[in-house]
């Protein structure tokens, strides 16, 4: 987070300490929070393909199942860095987890279709060698 005193500073300008603290707090709390976006986008991409109970896996990994649980143990391991570690550590665990799904449903899908990246990349190359031919009057003068 690039200001966080600027923000930690909205609350109470006047207390340093506070402001020290509070600046440690949001650079540890959010960390790795843009770890977040794989698994937002995977949620809501389980969801409308009608795999709700994958989706709400996903969705509630985070902030329910990692999220709480690390919550309780961290700060009795670590003391108030314990707590400020939780979200990390949290947001870690629903990455690996949500990378973990989406690799899987992936092989399904492949075993369950027969395409893989590399046949689907053959695909759009050839289908650009088309559009290409096209637009040179190919097709249009047979």
């Amino acid at each position: 987070m690039a200001v966080p005193g600027f923000f930690v500073g909205i609350f109470n300008p006047s207390d340093a300490a506070l402001k020290t603290e509070g600046v440690h707090a949001l650079r540890q709390f959010t960390m790795l929070l843009p770890l977040a976006v794989l698994q937002i986008c995977a949620g809501s991409f389980f969801l409308a393909t009608g795999r709700s109970r994958l989706s709400i896996l996903i969705t509630l990994s985070r902030q329910l199942f990692l999220l709480l649980p690390l919550l309780i143990l961290l700060p009795l391991m670590y003391g108030l860095d314990g707590i400020w570690m939780a979200a990390p550590a949290s947001d870690c665990a629903a990455f690996i987890l949500t990378l973990c799904v989406l690799l899987r449903e992936r092989r399904r899908a492949v075993l369950a279709t027969g395409i893989t990246d590399k046949a689907v990349f053959h695909s759009l190359h050839e289908n650009e060698k088309i559009r290409e031919w096209d637009c040179q009057g190919e097709l249009s003068r047979t």
